[in-house]
C-alpha cells in the first residue's frame, strides 16, 4: 500500500504559471492548510522531497501567518501607530471631558442664577425669643435693614451682626426656612450683676454696656480690677449660695488691687476675707460665725475673717456692747 507525499498535494507550478492561476494557487493553499494534513508515516520520513516542495511549504507557512493575523485583528481594539494609544479610548476622553464642561457651565449659569436678588425673594420673617428688655419690633426692624438678596444670596452674617450690634442681645441664630422665609432666634441678655457702675455681667461674666444701667439697682455690685469680669462673676454666684444658707443675700462683692475680698450683705454686714483661703473662710464665717453669734448677727455691722482660728466682730451699737468683741479664739494675728 503506497503513502502519500504530505507535500505533493501543494506542487507550485513553475515562475511563468503562477502569475496566471495566482489566485487560484493562493485559495487552494489557504482551504487545504498543512493543519488538514494526513500524518505522515516512517516511510515518508526518510523520503526524498524535491526543493519545490520546500519553497511551497515555506510559502504557506507566510500565508497562514498573514491569514491569522488579519483574523485576530479586531477594529476596535485599533491602535495609533504614533502614540500606541487606542483610537477608541482617546474618543472617550474627549467625550468624558466635553460632558464634564457642560455640567460644568450649567452648574455656574445656575449659580448665577439662584444668586440674583429677585429669584426667591425673602417674603417672612420672624424673630423668636423672650424678651424683657428687648423690643421684637425693634430687632425686626434690624433686620430689615440687612435683608437683601434673595433665599440663597441674603448675608445671614450681616443679620446677625447687626443683632448682636445691640448690647442686650447675647447669641443670634438665623436659618432660612424654603422657600422665602427666615427663622430668627434672639436670646436677651440676663445680667447676673453690676460692674464698677460702668455696665452690668452676666451669669458667664461677659460684660455688656447697655445705654443705661441705673434701672439695675436691685442687683449686686461687684468691683474689682479690669478683666476680673469672669472670677468675680463666679465668686458671687459661690458667695450667694453660701449665704442662702443664713438667710443673707450679698449686696456687694469687691476684689481690689491687691487681691483681697470682702463683701457687704442687704442688711449692712460688712466681712472682710482677705487675699487668701476665700473658700475656707467663708466656711468658717457661716459654721462658726452664724453659731457664735445667733440672734446678734443682724446687730453686726463688721466681721474680720483674717485670724487664723477665729474672727473679730464690731456691732452696731458699740456703746451697748462695751466695746469691739473678738471670738474667745482670736491669736491677734490679723493676717491678709
Amino acid at each position: 500500500m503506497s503513502t502519500l507525499d504530505p507535500l505533493s498535494d501543494f506542487h507550485l507550478p513553475g515562475p511563468a504559471a503562477r502569475d496566471d492561476d495566482h489566485d487560484r494557487d493562493t485559495a487552494d493553499l489557504h482551504l487545504r492548510g498543512r493543519d488538514d494534513a494526513a500524518p505522515a508515516t516512517q516511510a515518508d520520513a526518510s523520503a526524498e522531497v524535491p526543493e519545490h516542495d520546500f519553497e511551497a511549504a515555506a510559502a504557506m507557512d507566510d500565508f497562514d501567518d498573514v491569514a491569522d493575523g488579519a483574523a485576530d485583528t479586531d477594529v476596535d481594539s485599533a491602535v495609533d501607530v504614533d502614540g500606541g494609544a487606542p483610537v477608541a479610548a482617546a474618543g472617550s476622553r474627549r467625550g468624558s471631558l466635553a460632558t464634564a464642561a457642560l455640567i460644568a457651565a450649567g452648574l455656574i449659569g445656575l449659580g448665577w442664577y439662584l444668586a440674583q436678588p429677585e429669584t426667591l425673594p425673602i417674603k417672612q420673617v420672624s424673630v423668636e425669643g423672650e424678651f424683657r428688655e428687648l423690643s421684637r419690633q425693634e430687632l425686626q426692624a434690624l433686620v430689615s435693614n440687612e435683608l437683601q438678596g434673595g433665599f440663597f444670596s441674603v448675608d445671614v452674617s450681616a443679620i446677625r451682626n447687626a443683632l448682636t450690634a445691640n448690647a442686650w442681645v447675647s447669641d443670634v441664630q438665623v436659618q432660612r426656612v424654603w422657600p422665602d422665609a427666615l427663622k430668627i432666634a434672639v436670646r436677651e441678655q440676663v445680667p447676673l450683676a453690676r460692674w464698677n457702675d460702668t455696665g452690668l455681667v452676666n451669669a458667664a461674666g461677659d460684660y455688656f454696656e447697655p445705654q443705661s444701667v441705673s434701672g439695675f439697682s436691685d442687683l449686686p455690685q461687684i468691683n474689682g480690677p479690669a478683666g476680673q469680669q469672669a472670677q468675680l462673676s463666679e465668686r458671687l454666684q459661690e458667695l450667694q449660695q453660701t449665704l442662702g444658707e443664713l438667710q443673707l443675700a450679698v449686696r456687694e462683692l469687691n476684689l481690689s488691687e491687691r487681691r483681697a475680698w470682702s463683701f457687704t450683705t442687704t442688711g449692712g454686714l460688712h466681712v472682710v476675707l482677705g487675699r487668701q483661703d476665700f473658700d475656707t473662710r467663708l466656711q468658717r464665717f457661716v459654721e462658726l460665725v452664724a453659731t457664735s453669734l445667733g440672734e446678734r448677727l443682724d446687730s453686726a455691722a463688721y466681721i474680720d475673717m483674717r485670724y487664723t482660728n477665729g474672727f473679730a466682730v464690731r456691732f452696731n451699737d458699740a456703746a451697748a456692747e462695751g466695746k469691739d468683741n473678738a471670738s474667745k479664739d482670736n491669736d491677734g494675728n490679723g493676717a491678709a
